[in-house]
């Protein structure tokens, strides 16, 4: 799919690690390279009394690490015992591009050499998770991962068998649309993708693992309707393990609840 492997040697590298506070929470917080000359800052926090070993979510986002301190569902994950990580990917966070596109700051090669930026963020998060298992902080690990990141999410977790289950929350769930993809970034048409898969099919690649889809968009961003949903992931189902895939359609506050319960083992096999 993407002409080389995720992984690449050499990587990750450590480059620093700190104790930091951030209002109520504390943060484990880490600088390393993931390829040559891309940096990528990510943290795990906790609030006060998360006992050390306690589970690993990373949550995944466009906001980059940010999230984990603004977003209602990474403080839910907080609030139920959860140590919470956020990674700035390239392009998002301390690592956000301030005078190119996200295409033309690709295209310029400044970042990447060989690479589109959908499987460059994919090695980001895996070198994440990684330097984790090597430093001793997270032998497993789970994501919740929300927008076109979910996709990102998905690569991640085929190439690393250190992640347990994902739940992907407002998912595009197709590369092809009649009425356009405003919701859908550019940098996921990665070369010749779709004559290979769409996301029905990218989403298979991590069964076994239990997967819980939450209020799949259609390409404008717009909430399907569940019969609309089971059309689209009737490929997916079949190829999936068994009681593996879970999809629901679900209020807000509802769906951090199901993800919570989901990432703690409590719904799916």
């Amino acid at each position: 799919l993407m002409g080389q492997p995720i992984k690449a040697q050499g990587v990750p590298r450590l480059l620093k690690r700190e104790r930091r506070s951030f209002g109520t929470f504390d943060a484990d917080c880490f600088l390393l390279e993931s390829e040559c000359g891309v940096l990528v800052p990510f943290l795990v926090a906790s609030l006060p009394g998360t006992p050390p070993d306690a589970p690993l979510a990373f949550y995944l986002h466009s906001s980059g690490k940010d999230a984990v301190f603004s977003h209602r569902g990474a403080r839910s994950l907080a609030d139920a015992g959860f140590r919470v990580a956020g990674v700035d990917v390239r392009g998002t966070g301390e690592t956000c591009y301030v005078y190119h596109t996200e295409e033309e700051y690709a295209v310029s090669n400044s970042i990447m050499t060989g690479r589109a930026l959908f499987d460059g963020r994919a090695l980001d998060v895996l070198c994440a998770v990684e330097c984790l298992r090597r430093c001793g902080a997270a032998d497993a690990v789970s994501f919740w991962a929300a927008d076109a990141f979910s996709l990102c999410s998905v690569l991640t977790a085929a190439d690393c068998p250190s992640v347990e289950r994902l739940v992907l929350e407002n998912s595009p769930l197709s590369l092809i649309s009649e009425h356009g993809l405003s919701a859908v970034p550019d940098y996921l048409f990665v070369p010749a993708m779709l004559s290979v898969l769409d996301i029905p099919q990218l989403l298979a690649i991590v069964s076994p693992r239990p997967l819980l889809v939450l209020n799949p968009v259609d390409g404008r961003g717009a909430r399907l309707a569940p019969a609309d949903v089971s059309e689209l992931l009737a490929w997916t189902s079949a190829a999936y393990a068994p009681g593996g895939l879970a999809v629901e359609c679900l209020s807000d506050e509802t769906a951090r609840s199901a993800a919570i319960a989901f990432l703690k083992g409590e719904r799916g096999s």
